[in-house]
C-alpha cells in the first residue's frame, strides 16, 4: 500500500483550531461522525474496502513530526503565538485513536469515528482525501490515465481560470481542496502553478501541511462541528438552544480573538444567526463565512445587516466558500466590488477539475455528548440529523429557507 496521507499536518488548518479549543474547552466529550455521500456514486463499486481501511488505519496512527512541531509552535495569531504548548505537548504525546467504522452497505459504505472529541476531530477532511484519491486512482485504472495524462488535463483547465483571475485587484482566492483533491500529487502541483502565476491573488492554502511545506499562509475559520456540538450539548432547553451558535461565537472570540474571528453562519441558518448577533459582536468581528445560500443573496444579506446597526461593510470581509467555479467567483467579485472585502475559498472545481465527476461527500458530526447533533445549513439539501430533531431546529431557529439545491460539490 501506498499511503495518501503521510503527515499528520495533512489536513484542513480549521482542524488544529478547532481541535486546540476542544482540548481546552470540552475534553473527553464523547462524539460520533460519519460519512454522508451526498453525490449517491457507487463508492463501493470503485473503492477496494480492504486499501481503504488500510489507508484510514495509516493515517489514524501518524503523530506530528518534529519538524511539524516546530512549524507549529511558530505560527502566529496577531501578537501571540496560535497554539500554546500545553496543546502541542497533547499533539506530540497523545497515543489515543478514535474507534472507526469501516463496512460496505450495499455499493456504498457506511463510515464513522467515535471516541473523546479532542481526538475524533481530526480524522475527517483527511479521510475524505483518501477516498476522493482511491477513487480518482480506480477511475485513472479504469481509463486507462496516468498520472502525467491527469496533471496535463489538469493543466488545461486550470490555466485558463488563472488568467480570469490574475492581477484584478481585491481578488484573493485561498485553496480549499484538500478534501477535495483528486490526488494529492496534482495538489501540490497546483499550488505550484497559482504560487507561480498568481502569486498577489494567492491568499493562501488551507492545508496546514503544504502551507509549511511551501512556505505560503494558512488560512482557516472554523467548520460546522463546533455549532452543532454546542446546540447538541443544550440538550432540551430550546432557549439555549437557539442561543447556542452566540455561546460558541463569544467562546472563539474569547479564545482566539479578532484575527480569526470569521463567523459561520448557516449551521441552523444565516438569517437567524445575524439577528442573534446584535451590535456589539458585529461591530468586533472580522466577518462572515458564506457557505450554503445563495452567494449574492447571502452577501446582500450580511451588507443590509451591517448597515442596520451602522457598521460600514468596506470595514468587514465575507468569505466565500460554497461550490465555487471562476465564473462564480468573478460574478460575485464584480457584484461586490468596493462594498466589502472578499475573499474566495476555492474547492472542489480547482483541485478536482481533471475530467472525472467529482463526489459531494461530508463526514459530519452526529452525536455530541450521547445527544443527536444536527446541521441544517442555508440550502436545506445539506441537512444532517434525525428527523425530529432537525424539525425541532427549524421551529426554534425560526427556520424559513426554501433553497434546495442539488449539492454538485
Amino acid at each position: 500500500m501506498e499511503p495518501i496521507i503521510t503527515s499528520f499536518l495533512d489536513m484542513d488548518d480549521y482542524k488544529f483550531l478547532m481541535g486546540q479549543f476542544i482540548h481546552y474547552h470540552y475534553p473527553r466529550v464523547p462524539v460520533e461522525f460519519a460519512l454522508t455521500n451526498r453525490s449517491k456514486i457507487p463508492l463501493a463499486r470503485y473503492i477496494d474496502i480492504v486499501e481503504l481501511k488500510e489507508q484510514v488505519d495509516h493515517m489514524l496512527g501518524l503523530r506530528p513530526s518534529v519538524r511539524e512541531l516546530s512549524y507549529l509552535e511558530q505560527v502566529w495569531c496577531g501578537d501571540k503565538k496560535m497554539y500554546s504548548a500545553d496543546d502541542l505537548i497533547f499533539l506530540a504525546t497523545n497515543t489515543e485513536r478514535p474507534d472507526r467504522e469501516i463496512v460496505r452497505v450495499g455499493d456504498d459504505f457506511r463510515i464513522r469515528f467515535f471516541g473523546p472529541w479532542e481526538i475524533t476531530t481530526f480524522p475527517e477532511t483527511k479521510t475524505l482525501a483518501i477516498i476522493s484519491e482511491l477513487n480518482t486512482r480506480a477511475l485513472m485504472k479504469q481509463q486507462g490515465i496516468t498520472e502525467a495524462e491527469l496533471f496535463r488535463i489538469g493543466e488545461q483547465k486550470l490555466l485558463p481560470k488563472l488568467d480570469l483571475i490574475k492581477d484584478k485587484p481585491g481578488l484573493f482566492v485561498s485553496d480549499f481542496c484538500h478534501r477535495r483533491r483528486a490526488l494529492k500529487s496534482w495538489h501540490s502541483h497546483l499550488l505550484d502553478i497559482m504560487i507561480d502565476r498568481i502569486p498577489n491573488q494567492l491568499w493562501g492554502t488551507s492545508d496546514t501541511y503544504f502551507a509549511m511545506a511551501k512556505g505560503i499562509r494558512s488560512t482557516a475559520t472554523n467548520a460546522h462541528e463546533l455549532a452543532s456540538a454546542y446546540a447538541a450539548m443544550a440538550g432540551d432547553d430550546d432557549k439555549k438552544l437557539r442561543q447556542s451558535p452566540i455561546k460558541l461565537l463569544d467562546d472563539w472570540w474569547n479564545f482566539y480573538g479578532y484575527e480569526l474571528s470569521i463567523a459561520l453562519t448557516d449551521t441552523f441558518g444565516s438569517r437567524a444567526y445575524f439577528q442573534d448577533m446584535l451590535s456589539e459582536r458585529l461591530k468586533r468581528g472580522k466577518g462572515f463565512r458564506q457557505d450554503s445560500m445563495e452567494p449574492i443573496e447571502f452577501g446582500e444579506l450580511a451588507i443590509q445587516t451591517l448597515k442596520n446597526f451602522g457598521i460600514d461593510p468596506r470595514d468587514k470581509m465575507i468569505v466565500f466558500s460554497d461550490g465555487l467555479t471562476v465564473e462564480m467567483i468573478l460574478k460575485i467579485y464584480y457584484h461586490f466590488q468596493g462594498r466589502i472585502k472578499m475573499s474566495f475559498g476555492w474547492g472542489t472545481n480547482l483541485g478536482n477539475d481533471v475530467g472525472f465527476t467529482p463526489i459531494s461527500m461530508v463526514i459530519k458530526l452526529i452525536m455530541a455528548m450521547d445527544r443527536p447533533a444536527v446541521k441544517l445549513s442555508d440550502n436545506i439539501a445539506k441537512a444532517i440529523g434525525l428527523k425530529s430533531e432537525i424539525e425541532r431546529y427549524m421551529t426554534v431557529f425560526d427556520y424559513s429557507e426554501n433553497r434546495n439545491e442539488k449539492c454538485v460539490y
